[in-house]
């Protein structure tokens, strides 16, 4: 018989003061629990918020993308760029890699992870969005990556996070052109 040990898996992402912008209604991103069996597979959250598991991990299937409002003028052309990588860490200091994030642009625009768009660094732009009067419009969502393969020495039941010690966000720029 098979033990299954459950944690959750929360990460936060970082979006710096920026001039000009209000940045507003910030969600986390949210893994949920997740039950595993072994250390097979990573584990992935689309910027819709599914899940796809590896092979030693289940769960419902359902959980939070990150996400944040950007309220400007109506008109108003912003750049996006994010990092790829980041930590989430438990309070004891075991950590899980994160790689693969990707973002979209309006809440009704959330895609499965694979079919956002990807990520290339703080200094990247990837996404240029012109502010609109509906707000709905204007929500970046973020989906990432869970690097659980082989990672035996480190998962641990628990709660991660980027702000545990050890953990880093994945960091989102946005700048006004």
């Amino acid at each position: 018989m098979m033990t299954i040990v459950k944690y959750v898996s929360l990460c936060l992402f970082f979006v710096p003061s920026v001039y000009g912008l209000t940045l507003a209604n910030g969600v986390d991103i949210n893994f949920g629990i997740l039950e595993f069996s072994g250390y097979s597979g990573d584990n992935a959250i689309g910027t819709n918020g599914s899940i796809t598991y590896g092979s030693s991990f289940s769960g419902s299937s359902l959980g939070t993308a990150g996400a944040i409002e950007i309220q400007d003028t109506t008109g108003t052309v912003v750049e996006i760029a994010c990092e790829k990588t980041g930590t989430i860490a438990d309070i004891s200091g075991n950590d899980i890699s994160l790689n693969n994030a990707e973002v979209s642009i309006g809440l009704g625009n959330g895609q499965p992870h694979g079919s956002g768009t990807s990520c290339n660094g703080i200094k990247k732009t990837v996404i240029t969005h012109t502010i609109s009067a509906n707000s709905a419009n204007n929500t970046l969502l973020i989906g990432l990556n869970m690097r659980t393969n082989n990672q035996q020495n480190s998962i641990e039941s628990g709660i991660y996070r980027t702000d545990y010690s050890g953990g880093s966000p994945i960091t989102v720029r946005i700048l006004v052109q």
